[in-house]
């Protein structure tokens, strides 16, 4: 069983190294593992122990600046996406990672957005394992885990198919949690 320790009794080289969704946590599991898999492990042991994560008020707010400063099609499509994301379940955890992205997790990481000259690219990390009846990812498709799809201008998203991708990633995400 998973148990959370706080701060003062972790080394204080690793107190960059232990921000979650803005938060600060340590998981102690009593296995000697790399500290990615401790990462990963984290997320999955806050869920199976009952604890609810609060969601980054701080990445809510780069992902609003983000969406504000792109004063085109290209912004309004984010705004609409991320909506999306939340309609289809309220619990998903919005970040802001790899320098500028605004990421959804439950679980583990959905998808990742970002504009692009020209386009908008709505990328899914575990892509490839979801089932997409209405065929709305249309790149990446040749790879083995992502699949994207990229809006263009006049695009208009599919709110339902995305809706079910969501609710299969979030499915898929918990059906790999470690049970404990």
């Amino acid at each position: 069983m998973a148990h959370i320790t706080s701060l003062a009794c972790w080394p204080w080289h690793m107190n960059s190294q232990i921000l979650l969704n803005g938060l600060h946590y340590i998981v102690n599991d009593n296995y000697n593992k790399k500290f990615a898999d401790g990462m990963r492990s984290i997320r999955k042991n806050m869920h199976s122990v009952g604890k609810t994560m609060k969601k980054d008020v701080g990445a809510s707010k780069k992902v609003d600046e983000y969406i504000k400063s792109i004063e085109d099609w290209r912004g309004r499509l984010l705004s609409d996406i991320r909506k999306t994301f939340h309609e289809a379940d309220p619990d998903i955890i919005e970040e802001w990672k790899w320098r500028g992205s605004p990421v959804w997790s439950h679980d583990g990481i959905i998808a990742v957005a970002g504009a692009f000259k020209g386009k908008v690219k709505l990328t899914f990390f575990n892509g490839a394992f979801l089932s997409d009846p209405q065929k709305i990812f249309n790149t990446g498709l040749e790879g083995n885990k992502w699949r994207a799809i990229d809006f263009c201008e006049g695009d208009s998203p599919n709110k339902a198919a995305l809706k079910n991708l969501i609710l299969s990633a979030i499915s898929y995400n918990r059906s790999k949690l470690k049970k404990i």
